[in-house]
């Protein structure tokens, strides 16, 4: 089996089932020319040029769904505490989430933990060096495995995401819609044509830097690009008319929710106070993050104050709010629109609380992975926590 097959399945099988398209000059010259210029041109990164299986590993982890500049302080301190699969495979989950914290999408960290506990397991703590073995690891896609095999193990197995797929759309002028089944198959079949040669690692690697720095989304600096002479769209079309996309407008499911901002003195002279959070399932949104008190509610509108009274009956709160505030929190595919009550509780009162809440002082909660509508609510109310992504700043 070639390693487009067994990268790909079930997507694309075999070179026949995709249309032939071609290039203005020879693929061999052309990946010549883009391995030129990113020798001389690409961006010193923290975990390029090592040869480090784990490294490659914990980037690409890290880069799905977040801009570069925003990974590199987070990987150099994740890297830092868990130098290899073993470091990260023993810490606790609630160290590994913190040192996540401001990412966003923790699905992934935990995916990656859990990875690194089978490389532990099953392979002595090295991360294996096959395309299947790799695959078989926990949150490990066609993708990441193509980029830890080519880039740390030098093996011709192609990648494809979307700056990948739009250097390729404009070299190509691939009029598929860039997400159906066909592109998908065109892409990948490219990929594993430009990956078969000399320095496949370097080859990939070069392709996603010329798409996030010169053949960009919105203003390609087409002048400065080493393809320029071979691509089709700037010589037969306009570049800005690929990739292909089908507009869809974003649809979110709505949901309100209750929330209280609940602190309590941890000195005599109040100056320093803790405040109220649990921690949310494992599993589902916001999964083994850290949360103020949330109830969901049918409502639509602003809550009226007796929801409110009814839970803080059940908790057994009687001191009275100190002020209200609303916030909005969107995800990819659903809006939260959040209610709370701020309460400042006195040394002497007692809560019935779920027995998982914890009382954390300002110190902790900022090395805690806290929810993005948690954090963005706490921040609203006046809480003095550090900003970081999910924080609607």
């Amino acid at each position: 089996m070639s390693p487009l097959e067994e990268i790909t399945d079930p997507i694309i099988t075999r070179s026949r089932d995709v249309p032939k398209l071609y290039l203005r000059a020879p693929l061999d010259s052309a990946r010549a020319d883009l391995l030129s210029w990113y020798d001389q041109h690409k961006r010193s990164l923290p975990w390029r040029d090592i040869n480090d299986p784990w490294s490659t590993w914990v980037s690409e982890i890290m880069l799905q769904q977040t801009r570069v500049s925003s990974v590199l302080d987070y990987f150099d301190r994740f890297m830092d505490r868990f130098p290899t699969p073993r470091d990260l495979a023993e810490a606790e989950w609630d160290e590994v989430a913190s040192l996540w914290a401001g990412l966003g999408y923790y699905s992934r960290a935990r995916n990656l933990w859990e990875g690194a506990k089978q490389v532990v397991e099953r392979h002595h703590g090295k991360v294996p060096q096959t395309l299947t073995e790799i695959k078989a690891l926990k949150g490990v896609g066609p993708y990441t495995a193509g980029a830890i095999c080519s880039i740390a193990f030098d093996q011709p197995t192609p990648i494809v995401d979307g700056n990948v797929m739009r250097v390729f759309a404009r070299l190509y002028c691939v009029t598929e819609e860039m997400r159906s089944a066909p592109a998908q198959k065109i892409f990948w079949r490219l990929a594993s044509d430009w990956a078969e040669g000399e320095r496949p690692g370097d080859l990939n690697q070069a392709i996603m830097e010329l798409g996030a720095t010169v053949c960009t989304p919105k203003s390609p600096t087409c002048l400065f690009c080493p393809l320029r002479d071979v691509c089709r769209a700037s010589h037969e079309a306009d570049p800005l008319s690929f990739p292909v996309r089908e507009r869809k407008g974003v649809k979110r499911a709505h949901e309100s929710w209750l929330s209280i901002v609940i602190s309590r003195p941890v000195n005599r002279s109040g100056e320093r106070r803790e405040y109220a959070l649990l921690p949310r399932p494992q599993s589902g949104l916001l999964g083994g993050q850290w949360s103020l008190p949330m109830k969901r509610r049918e409502g639509i509108g602003a809550p009226l104050e007796g929801e409110f009274n009814e839970w803080f009956s059940e908790l057994s709160v009687v001191t009275p709010k100190v002020k209200s505030v609303s916030i909005k929190h969107a995800f990819t595919h659903k809006e939260w629109s959040l209610w709370a009550h701020v309460i400042e509780l006195e040394e002497t009162d007692d809560l019935t609380l779920p027995n998982e809440v914890k009382w954390l002082e300002i110190t902790d909660i900022d090395r805690l992975a806290l929810g993005g509508p948690s954090l963005k609510m706490m921040l609203a109310v006046g809480v003095e926590l550090k900003r970081r992504r999910g924080s609607g700043r």
